[in-house]
């Protein structure tokens, strides 16, 4: 509840202010599209800064498709390191993220929220593509599919991936090493566009000096016995 209120105080115009009074006629005009062909309700959605009405967008679409937030393989985890009650540290907290995307500024938040409505039409491609990729650990076409792509599409919207990625990773590999740096092992989850490209988590790790090595499970193998060698 109280991060909630935290949201809503950041999320939604405190000034009697609507998105028509901040956002281009064009961006106005695509939200609107949006909510008359069955998104959310464009009154509801005009009421948020452009940022929080991208995200709702796309966590709604999302779920639309079948994907589920608490289906996530960090939620996942993150269950059984409670159960285990094993300590959990924060690679970033709710808190920074919400700080981030508030202080993109208009015309940062524009783009973000004109990126989201722009690539819904892609987005159920992306997401089997990505999600495919990811289970197969084909990092090349996770680069493709997460980053490269949205880039050629929408060159302009280039600052929102530097916030959203790059400036992300950089603190995230900085708080991977503090904890490399220490006695105990860790186990670090986090989302697979934050691992690849020029600016992932593993080409900042391997800037560090450190060796990353892509582990490969073979599906089953994991407690399987092996065969006696014939004679």
């Amino acid at each position: 509840a109280a991060m909630q209120a935290v949201v809503l105080g950041k999320g939604v115009y405190q000034d009697g202010s609507t998105m028509a009074d901040h956002v281009s006629p064009d961006t106005l005009k695509a939200l609107r599209a949006y909510g008359n062909k069955g998104g959310l309700p464009p009154e509801a959605l005009e009421r948020m800064r452009p940022w929080l009405a991208a995200i709702t967008i796309a966590m709604t679409e999302m779920q639309k498709l079948g994907f589920q937030p608490t289906l996530g393989i960090d939620h996942h985890f993150l269950t059984k390191a409670h159960a285990a009650k094993k300590a959990v540290v924060e690679l970033e907290t709710a808190e920074s993220q919400l700080e981030l995307l508030s202080g993109f500024g208009e015309e940062l938040e524009e783009k973000f929220l004109l990126q989201t409505l722009v690539g819904l039409d892609d987005l159920d491609d992306l997401l089997t593509k990505g999600a495919a990729a990811w289970k197969a650990g084909d990092v090349k076409t996770l680069k493709e599919e997460l980053m490269d792509k949205p880039l050629r599409d929408a060159p302009e919207t280039k600052p929102v991936m530097v916030k959203l990625f790059d400036e992300r990773n950089e603190k995230m590999a900085e708080k991977v090493e503090e904890l490399l740096k220490g006695d105990e092992q860790h186990f670090v989850i986090v989302g697979a566009g934050h691992l690849v490209g020029d600016k992932g988590l593993v080409k900042l790790l391997e800037d560090r000096g450190y060796t990353v090595e892509q582990v490969r499970v073979t599906p089953g193998a994991a407690g399987a016995k092996k065969k006696p060698a014939k004679r």
